[in-house]
């Protein structure tokens, strides 16, 4: 009986998600939303093991003059507009959406904005940051020179591995 109960549950949900949803997309294909007049285009962001990153755009439907890209205080931006199609007809569902958009990223320090390029291709926005990480440098040993080591004694080198108190127990002479 309770795996009924659940089952029911889980049917009233799956109802009220799918009203939602409809109501979601009779607002929309109306126009009557606020959600209709931006959209957000998907993004890859790819960081490769050289340092350069990549972000991908997907932009179907929009006219590259229209897009802009634009680095300023560290941020890269990217903004432009899909117009909406004429229609004669009435729109039954509209799940597609039009208008303007606008991504911003983050760039990690030390990004170059002289290093960054963009190409549109086939609907598709590419844009190469190139150097975004700078690899980390490796540690370098720096050799001491014209040094003298007296057997047992320091000269200004503190050893802070050792564990305090390992000489508790002894006897001070």
């Amino acid at each position: 009986m309770a795996v009924s109960n659940n089952v029911r549950a889980f049917d009233v949900l799956n109802r009220i998600d799918n009203e939602f949803n409809q109501i979601l997309r009779n607002s929309l294909a109306t126009g009557n939303s606020p959600l209709r007049t931006t959209w957000m285009p998907p993004v890859d962001l790819v960081l490769a093991e050289n340092g350069d990153a990549t972000l991908t755009l997907d932009l179907p439907g929009v006219n590259p003059e229209t897009v802009r890209v634009e680095e300023h205080e560290g941020a890269l931006t990217v903004s432009g507009t899909r117009p909406a199609p004429t229609v004669s007809g009435r729109t039954l569902v509209r799940e597609l959406a039009y208008g303007d958009f606008k991504r911003r990223f983050l760039l990690p320090d030390g990004a170059e904005n002289s290093h960054i390029s963009a190409n549109y291709q086939d609907g598709v926005l590419t844009v190469t940051i190139a150097q975004a990480v700078k690899p980390k440098p490796e540690p370098r040993v720096i050799p001491i020179g014209n040094a003298v080591i007296e057997e047992g004694v320091s000269h200004g080198v503190v050893d802070d591995s050792r564990e305090q108190g390992s000489h508790a127990g002894t006897k001070a002479e």
